[in-house]
């Protein structure tokens, strides 16, 4: 069972992504010269999306990856999968949220 501590790192792991992905990525901000590094030299979508182009993407990858190296131990399939649906999920919340305002 995913506890409340799980969703709180899952909407952490959420909005790290976000902000990188639709933020720090942008024009004129710090990690912009990334952005078009990996743009302009890996053709691949299926590698640019989970790195750099989609807030989905970037945060199923932190969520996948964290969780592997969290709870490694204690290592539930079905729970890793909740896990990462959470944080794709919380992207689709601040998405949401955003267009409504």
């Amino acid at each position: 069972m995913i506890t409340w501590y799980q969703i709180g790192e899952c909407i952490i792991l959420a909005i790290v992504a976000w902000t990188y992905t639709i933020i720090l990525t942008d024009s004129g901000m710090i990690l912009e010269g990334w952005k078009r590094w990996i743009n302009d030299n890996i053709k691949q979508e299926w590698i640019t999306s989970p790195l750099i182009n989609c807030e989905y993407c970037v945060s199923g990858q932190l969520a996948l990856w964290y969780y592997l190296i969290t709870y490694f131990q204690t290592y539930n399939l079905w729970q890793h999968i909740v896990f990462i649906c959470i944080t794709i999920f919380t992207i689709e919340i601040i998405n949401y949220g955003l267009k409504a305002h």
